[in-house]
């Protein structure tokens, strides 16, 4: 990697996967719906909108609590997985945006992902995608104790890429995931517009974007220094 120039405050750019980079989010929802009929039970748009940018634990703790029984989360996750990995090589897509991004970017700065997807997943989309050589560094919801809201999962990333928080950005879009940049003390860029961000979570986005085409470099800078107005101000 080329170490970044002396004048340039970002250092690492960290992306999420799932809605942001590939359009995986309706075949997880029409997966968990499908399975959760199959078991005599719903899986809404609320159930979904609940879920999204989480870590696994969120969904398979929901998909449980509504079926009643007592089977083992794994057990579940290792069926709704093989049902979307199964889907994939037919349905998955790129975002728009997300493959003349992701050139773009190569060699400008490090680049991470920080997925909320077993690593199994996150390999297979990256696959298909082409994203596979894309990333300096890949943290997936097996590396961490805790997924997103919480932060873990960006630290990691940063770690391994040996960036402090307060010299990189992250993207998201989904509340989850913004709770989780704002937590690791991260610049935070919410595309495309971060579905149904309520106020409190709105108010953590220091750029909330329509399109992944308009990220770049000086962009980044701006969100750096929105951040840190914000955190001087008490707003972030």
């Amino acid at each position: 990697m080329t170490p970044p120039g002396s004048a340039r405050r970002v250092r690492a750019l960290v992306f999420d996967l799932d809605g942001l980079l590939v359009d995986s989010e309706p075949i997880w929802h029409r997966v968990r719906g499908a399975y959760a009929a199959a078991h005599g039970v719903s899986w809404s748009d609320a159930d979904r909108r609940a879920v999204l940018g989480g870590d696994s634990v969120l969904w398979l703790s929901r998909l449980r609590e509504r079926m009643g029984d007592g089977r083992e989360l794994a057990d579940i996750e290792a069926e709704v997985e093989q049902l979307v990995a199964d889907a994939y090589p037919a349905q998955l897509r790129p975002m728009p945006g997300a493959q003349a991004l992701l050139r773009r970017l190569a060699g400008q700065l490090p680049l991470a992902l920080a997925t909320g997807s077993s690593r199994r997943m996150a390999r297979l989309a990256l696959r298909l995608s082409g994203f596979e050589q894309a990333f300096d560094v890949v943290c997936c919801a097996d590396d961490v104790a805790r997924g997103k809201p919480a932060p873990d999962l960006y630290h990691l990333a940063l770690q391994r890429l040996g960036v402090a928080p307060r010299h990189a950005v992250g993207v998201e879009d989904s509340g989850n995931g913004v709770r989780a940049l704002s937590a690791a003390g991260m610049g935070v860029v919410a595309v495309p517009a971060a579905e149904g961000l309520e106020e409190p979570v709105r108010a953590l986005v220091h750029a909330q974007l329509d399109h992944l085409s308009r990220i770049d470099l000086e962009l980044l800078e701006q969100v750096l220094e929105r951040r840190d107005v914000n955190s001087l101000s008490g707003e972030a």
